[in-house]
């Protein structure tokens, strides 16, 4: 395209028909080619039919595994004996196949299938009635559902979501709510420079869509869906049951149920990792998947190059055409590169080194791609190709005739400019991105999660070399000792390491749990440097979702996290949180406070609002009554009011209908038009507003204090019940006690020896035991205690000295 109109030009139209017309297939395409001719295409194409896979001469070791695959052998009678599997889809064989989840899905559901064929055949209707055809039909229903979910459990590449949700959905009802995270969008930990080439392809006014979570039916006398069909054909429930028979065909079908809807569970649970959602799937299921789409990147290469070959662009010529001067690269080598890497680099990388290899050199090789064939060549064919053109052009372009330079100075040649070769230069680069795409998804670690970021600044003679420095440290999960933090500045996604600031050279360490760094003061970011300026000369402490924080892994060279950091979710405190009382900032939160990770807080019952006229302004307003919504309606038609008097349409109409209407200027003129066009009336009436607005929090905050009074005074009301009891119960063991001293009195007393007994007077005391307190005795009876007990002991000295006296004795003979 060209913006010399004076350049001689031709309508896209006509271009196509200036060129020879492709009657000959691409290389990579089988043909039907004679006896003299090149047969190589045929056997390809054969091999690939048989096998499922693509031909590569340099590359046996796949060929022997694609092979393997494809047949199956066995020892039958001491000779072996080959099965053919055919296989639907050209696949690499190699690299990947059912693993994974995908593989325990299959495993499970194979061992249910056989189960459930098993239980079906048996089945035997209970239902007088019953027609045979009709029970013989979902039988055959039932059976097939089922053998198409095992068979997609085991198809490489990952189970087709779609088809087994309805599946599942003929079967049980199975009906995927809109509960899950987002899919479509690349992940914040993925390359930055990848952000901004994968963006065209959200179409205009799309948003990301949603993956659904799904939630399995487990009854089997509610199941609908084909198993409820078949539990009614067959009349399986409880009102068809006599004896015990008939109850074993019922307990058949509840297993029969509960297989399918375990199998369902599982699904449920592993839904999602089979979408493309970012940091969900399985290893194998995704390298299949990358190996179908280097496959038919590599066809259509092929196919790209056919076409140029068609529109009089030899591959002499690709080799002198310059897509970037600054670099030298020509078109051959974009084309080169390309084939290179989808047939050989890209299978041996990932073949040969595993997920490692993916992380560290096919992805960054793939971004790099699609990149260049992005920048210096698709926008040089189709300028228009920005994200808006992305789901159909909307750019003014479109019905605009596409004119082709002539010439001896164009700087691409003229058939380049052709709608065929537009076509299969989108097509490429559509799917060099979704292999980008495919690719980033893999991660070799687990995600990184940021804690929190602690700043701490150097003493001040630092400052005596004119820097000044503080120092960073970042706590976190799944960190490594390559991980380097840094800042953004900017307040976006980095779309590349220059715009990011990096600690001084040397100065980062990290091991699994934090990471540290020397950081000049000046660089960090505005909101960063004021909070330390606030703090004096100490410290900071704050979370990491709080700062433009970003994670580079500095052996690799790229960005593994930032900005939007992955944070420690729902953390609430420890202990049970009021409502009433919570803090509202993190400068309330008293020190060494310990929170609970990923708990969410318990739901609060909703205040019940017995004035309707404290709720906001709605329909039904019309009928309050108490007219406390007014205020706002005049407040919300005396703007409406000023925007109309403002219109300039509607004042020039005015004028209009003035001059032949002297009425309509007086009543323009006067003091009431005024008054609703003055300020003064706008903010008396926003005055009312705010002090209504005043008056319902009023009403508000005096509603809670009664409430939480009335709370209080049951919780005395409570108490004192409670202390009640204890007194009664206290009084209770009082008189149990007495009536045992009682009993323990002996019969018949003398009078002398009788002890008055007289209890102290109580003292009510709900929480405390009650004891009892016994008048002392008379001093006749103290003095004789106290001479037995005198008695008694010089009895016990005297015999005591006797004992000693003896042993003595005994030894001293």
């Amino acid at each position: 395209m060209t913006n010399d109109k004076l350049q001689p030009g031709l309508p896209v139209v006509e271009v196509d028909q200036a060129f020879p017309l492709m009657t000959t297939d691409s290389v990579a395409r089988p043909t039907t080619g004679s006896g003299t001719g090149d047969q190589s295409p045929v056997v390809s194409a054969a091999i690939r039919d048989v096998l499922g896979w693509r031909p590569r001469v340099q590359d046996p070791k796949a060929f022997t595994a694609a092979l393997t695959a494809s047949f199956e052998l066995s020892t039958f009678e001491d000779h072996v004996v080959t099965k053919y599997v055919p296989r639907g889809v050209a696949v690499q064989a190699d690299l990947g196949g059912v693993t994974g989840g995908q593989a325990s899905l299959y495993l499970r559901a194979k061992a249910a299938h056989e189960q459930i064929t098993r239980m079906l055949d048996s089945l035997q209707p209970l239902r007088t009635d019953a027609d045979p055809q009709d029970c013989e039909a979902y039988r055959t229903l039932v059976r097939d559902s089922v053998r198409r979910i095992v068979t997609e459990f085991g198809r490489e590449g990952g189970p087709r979501v779609p088809l087994v949700d309805s599946a599942f959905g003929v079967l049980t009802g199975f009906n995927p709510t809109t509960t899950g995270g987002s899919v479509g969008s690349p992940p914040a930990s993925g390359f930055s420079r990848f952000v901004a080439a994968i963006r065209p392809r959200t179409s205009v006014g799309s948003g990301p869509t949603t993956v659904p979570a799904a939630v399995a039916e487990i009854d089997p006398d509610s199941v609908p869906g084909q198993l409820g069909a078949l539990r009614d054909r067959f009349g399986l429930d409880d009102d068809h049951v006599n004896t015990v028979d008939e109850e074993k065909q019922r307990t058949s079908f509840w297993t029969l149920v509960e297989l399918v809807t375990d199998l369902q569970r599982s699904w449920a649970l592993r839904r999602t990792d089979f979408t493309l959602g970012a940091g969900s799937g399985f290893l194998g299921t995704d390298l299949v998947q990358i190996s179908r789409l280097l496959a038919a990147a590599s066809e259509q290469v092929d196919e790209f190059e056919a076409v140029l070959d068609s529109v009089l662009v030899s591959g002499a010529e690709r080799q002198t055409v310059i897509l970037d001067r600054g670099t030298g690269l020509t078109l051959d080598d974009l084309t080169q590169w390309l084939r290179v890497f989808v047939t050989e680099d890209g299978p041996n990388i990932i073949r040969d080194t595993g997920r490692d290899g993916l992380v560290s050199t096919f992805t960054p090789t793939a971004i790099d791609l699609l990149v260049t064939l992005r920048d210096k060549l698709v926008r040089r064919l189709i300028p228009c190709g920005s994200s808006g053109c992305a789901g159909g052009c909307h750019c003014g372009s479109r019905g605009k005739v596409t004119c082709i330079p002539l010439g001896c100075c164009t700087p691409l040649p003229p058939g380049m400019y052709s709608g065929r070769v537009k076509i299969a230069v989108s097509t490429l680069c559509g799917l060099i991105e979704r292999l980008t795409a495919k690719a980033i998804r893999i991660g070799r670690f687990s995600g990184v999660v940021l804690l929190d970021l602690a700043v701490m600044p150097f003493e001040d003679d630092t400052q005596a070399l004119g820097q000044d420095f503080v120092r960073v440290e970042v706590r976190g999960l799944h960190l490594r000792p390559t991980y380097v933090p840094a800042f953004v500045t900017g307040g976006e996604q980095p779309f590349d390491l220059s715009t990011l600031v990096l600690p001084l050279q040397g100065s980062a360490s990290g091991d699994d749990d934090h990471l540290s760094g020397i950081f000049q003061r000046g660089a960090l970011p505005d909101s960063l440097q004021q909070l330390l300026t606030d703090a004096g000369g100490r410290g900071i402490l704050l979370a990491a979702s709080e700062v433009p924080l970003a994670i580079v892994d500095g052996e690799l060279g790229r960005l593994v996290q930032g900005p939007s950091v992955t944070t420690w979710p729902r953390l609430r405190p420890a202990y049970d949180v009021d409502p009433d009382g919570a803090p509202d900032a993190w400068s309330e939160i008293p020190p060494n406070q310990r929170f609970v990770p990923q708990s969410p807080v318990d739901p609060l019952e909703p205040e019940p609002a017995d004035d309707d006229c404290l709720d906001d302004c709605d329909d039904d307003c019309e009928d309050c009554g108490c007219g406390c919504h007014g205020f706002q309606v005049a407040h919300s038609a005396l703007a409406r009011f000023r925007a109309i008097l403002a219109d300039k349409d509607v004042q020039e109409r005015a004028r209009k209908l003035a001059d032949d209407w002297p009425e309509l200027r007086e009543l323009a003129d006067s003091r009431f038009v005024k008054t609703l066009r003055s300020d003064e009336l706008q903010d008396l009436l926003t005055a009312v507003d705010v002090a209504n607005a005043r008056r319902t929090e009023d009403e508000v905050v005096e509603e809670r204090a009664e409430r939480a009074e009335a709370k209080v005074e049951r919780r005395i009301e409570d108490l004192e019940i409670r202390a009640e009891v204890a007194l009664q119960a206290a009084l209770r063991a009082r008189k149990e006690l007495e009536r045992a001293k009682e009993l323990a009195k002996p019969r018949e007393p003398e009078p002398d020896q009788e002890a008055e007994v007289e209890a102290v007077p109580q003292e009510p005391a709900p929480f405390l035991a009650v004891a009892n307190q016994l008048k002392a005795t008379s001093p006749a009876k103290r003095t004789a205690k106290k001479t037995a007990a005198r008695k008694t002991a010089a009895k016990t000295v005297a015999k005591t000295v006797a004992k000693k006296t003896a042993g003595s004795r005994g030894r001293r003979s």
